[in-house]
C-alpha cells in the first residue's frame, strides 16, 4: 500500500547485452578478423554478481525486432536479509524487487497472468512521485512526496515511510518465500523495473502516484474496506472485489483539488487478479501492457501451486 500525501532524478538505464553479434559484425572490413562473442551482459544492481541468475528477454515480445538478450542479476542482492534502516543503501534494483515483492507479492507476481503489470504500475508511482508534472498535474506548488519530487531518487522515494510493504518481511527477509515461487517472482519483479526503467514500458496506472491493494487480512492487519475508500475520502468501497490475495489492485491519480489545496484521487486505472488458468478478463487492464505480460510471465507449475499455499499462509 502506498501513503498518500499533499501532492527527479530517474535512475540511470541499466545496461544489456544482446545475444547476437549482427551489429559487431556490419562494421567489418575484409580481411578483418570476427570478433568474440559478445561478453556477457553487465550485472544489474551494483557490484559484481556473486549469485547470478539471467533472465531470456524476447524482443519480439517489446516488439522491438527478432532474436533477444539476457539480463543478469544478483539474486542474493535483492533477496538477503536487511534491516528497514539499512534499505536507503541498497540498490535502485534491490529496493526495486523487494517493493514488488512485498506490495504485488511473490505469489501473486507468479500466479496471475498480470502480475508483471501490477510490478510495472507500482514501479511507475515511484517514477510518477519524482516528477512534479505527475504528482502536481496543475502546478499550484503542491509539495512532494517525502522523498520524491526532483531532487529525489527511486530508491529514496520508494521509502518505507510511503510503501509500507518495505516494512513487511516479504521486503527485508523475503527468503522466507518457499523455492522455486520466490525466484520466480524476483525474475519477473526484475523484468518490470527493467522494462521502466529503461522506457520501454508505458505507464500503465494512467499518471498514478497511489494504489490499494494487499491491505487486508495479515497483509498489514486492517480491514479490506479501509482501503477501498480512505483516498477518495469515503468509507465507500470505490474498488469492488477488493480483497488481499485475489482482489483488484486499484491505482490512483491526482485529480481536482480541494478547498484545502490537496488533490483529491480518482481511480486512474485497475489490474484484476487474473490465474493463468482461467481465461483473461477483458478491458481493464492497458491491452499492450497486457499482451507483454503474456509474452514473458510464467506459468505455475504444480510445484510453485504447493508454494503458492504456503505463501499465503504467511500473509
Amino acid at each position: 500500500m502506498a501513503m498518500a500525501a499533499s501532492a527527479g532524478s530517474e535512475p540511470s538505464a541499466a545496461t544489456v547485452g544482446v545475444d547476437d553479434d549482427a551489429v559487431a559484425h556490419a562494421s567489418l572490413r575484409p580481411g578483418d578478423a570476427v570478433p568474440e562473442p559478445p561478453v556477457p551482459p553487465a550485472c544489474l544492481g551494483e557490484g559484481a554478481c556473486l549469485a547470478p541468475r539471467s533472465v531470456w528477454i524476447d524482443r519480439g515480445d517489446l516488439g522491438i525486432g527478432l532474436g533477444g538478450f539476457e539480463l543478469v542479476y544478483d539474486l542474493d542482492e535483492v533477496t538477503a536479509p536487511v534491516k528497514r534502516r539499512d534499505l536507503k543503501g541498497e540498490s535502485a534494483l534491490s529496493v526495486a524487487v523487494r517493493l514488488a515483492l512485498s506490495e504485488v507479492g511473490a505469489d501473486r507476481l507468479v500466479a496471475s497472468r498480470f502480475g508483471l503489470v501490477e510490478a510495472i504500475g507500482i514501479h511507475w508511482t515511484v517514477r510518477n512521485r519524482l516528477e512534479a508534472g505527475a504528482y502536481d498535474p496543475l502546478g499550484r506548488g503542491v509539495r512532494a512526496f517525502p522523498g520524491c519530487g526532483p531532487t529525489g531518487t527511486y530508491v529514496s522515494c520508494a521509502n518505507p515511510g510511503q510503501y509500507l510493504g518495505l516494512r513487511s518481511w516479504r521486503a527485508l527477509e523475503p527468503r522466507r518465500y518457499d523455492e522455486p515461487m520466490l525466484t520466480a517472482a524476483v525474475d519477473v519483479a526484475v523484468i518490470a523495473w527493467w522494462l521502466v526503467d529503461s522506457g520501454l514500458a508505458e505507464d500503465p496506472t494512467a499518471g498514478g502516484t497511489n494504489f490499494v491493494h494487499h491491505c487486508g487480512g495479515r497483509a498489514y492487519g486492517l480491514k479490506t474496506e479501509f482501503c477501498d475508500g480512505w483516498m477518495g475520502g469515503s468509507k465507500a468501497n470505490d474498488v469492488a472485489g477488493a480483497d488481499p490475495v485475489t482482489g483488484p489492485l486499484a491505482f490512483k491519480a491526482p485529480g481536482d483539488l480541494t478547498p484545502g489545496g490537496w488533490y483529491r484521487l480518482h481511480l486512474s486505472a485497475r489490474v484484476d487478479f487474473a490465474p493463468w488458468d482461467e481465461p483473461a478478463p477483458v478491458g481493464d487492464t492497458p491491452s499492450r501492457v497486457a499482451r507483454l505480460a503474456s509474452g514473458l510471465g510464467p506459468r505455475v507449475s504444480d510445484e510453485m501451486l504447493n508454494s503458492l499455499s504456503r505463501a499465503r499462509a504467511l500473509r
